[in-house]
């Protein structure tokens, strides 16, 4: 709603040129209120006052000033469209609500949902059996191993220059993708739900009141990796992270090209801070 307030902001001034066209995936995306006030306080008002033509890629269709004022059953048609792709939403949201009603339930039994939304990349379904992939399992291992002397961006230039591929089918490694896998407890055998780092408003709306309490659940998962081995690796990138204590850590923005151009090894090229704080 904030990004569609300052659409129609800059319509009005006439910052978008002549007659802008706003594309909208159906009617209700236009604003989370009801259909009648959605048409009166957002759609009549792009059409009226900020002269925007709305088109609706769930029908095809569009309205502007001058369909509507050619025919009343144009308007007709914009309050049905925005009723039906209300409801429709509505329902969706409830289905996805219930899917993962079921989805708490069978964690707190000790059963992994069906489907791969908790499956990890190393593991794949066999019938009612979880089995590991072997190939992956070893890329993680290996990740957790390296992390005790080089950094993120280190090893994923490595696992580029080795050839290594990539668990989700990506092209390269990258420091983001090595750090998930570090982060991720399903290394341990857990499945979390609710990851505050992670867990988008979207996501929030559909899991309810639940969203806001971020859980783990326990031995769901074959362990390729042990506790002990997860706690050297945390505190080895806890180490690095201080530059009086490691050899140095990654900073998000430093130089424009940062980010931009890679090493020969295929690692995207950043800044480190040496154990003297110099950068590097």
């Amino acid at each position: 709603d904030a990004a569609l307030s300052v659409f129609m902001q800059k319509a009005e001034a006439g910052e978008l040129g002549k007659k802008p066209v706003l594309l909208a995936e159906s009617l209700d995306r236009l604003t989370r209120i009801r259909p009648r006030l959605a048409l009166e306080k957002v759609a009549l008002r792009l059409i009226n006052s900020c002269e925007v033509t709305v088109v609706s890629l769930f029908s095809g269709k569009s309205w502007s000033a001058e369909s509507v004022d050619a025919s009343s059953v144009s308007l007709i048609e914009m309050v049905l469209e925005a009723d039906n792709a209300f409801l429709y939403s509505q329902k969706l949201s409830e289905r996805i609500k219930a899917t993962w009603d079921q989805a708490y339930k069978e964690l707190e039994a000790g059963r992994l949902p069906r489907g791969d939304l908790f499956l990890p990349p190393w593991c794949k379904r066999d019938g009612d059996q979880i089995k590991l992939v072997p190939v992956k399992v070893a890329t993680v291992q290996r990740i957790f191993d390296e992390v005790i002397d080089d950094g993120h961006t280190v090893i994923a230039g490595r696992l580029n220059a080795d050839k290594v591929p990539t668990l989700q089918g990506k092209t390269n490694w990258t420091r983001t993708a090595v750090k998930a896998v570090l982060e991720d407890v399903r290394v341990l055998g857990q499945v979390r739900i609710n990851y505050r780092r992670n867990i988008s408003a979207k996501k929030r709306e559909r899991r309810g009141d639940r969203a806001d309490n971020e859980r783990i659940f326990d031995d769901l998962l074959p362990i390729i990796v042990t506790p002990d081995q997860m706690q050297l690796a945390k505190a080895a990138i806890a180490a690095r992270s201080n530059p009086k204590n490691g050899r140095g850590s990654y900073h998000d923005v430093n130089y424009i090209g940062q980010g931009l151009s890679r090493c020969i090894c295929g690692a995207i090229v950043g800044t480190t801070t040496t154990s003297s704080g110099r950068k590097a």
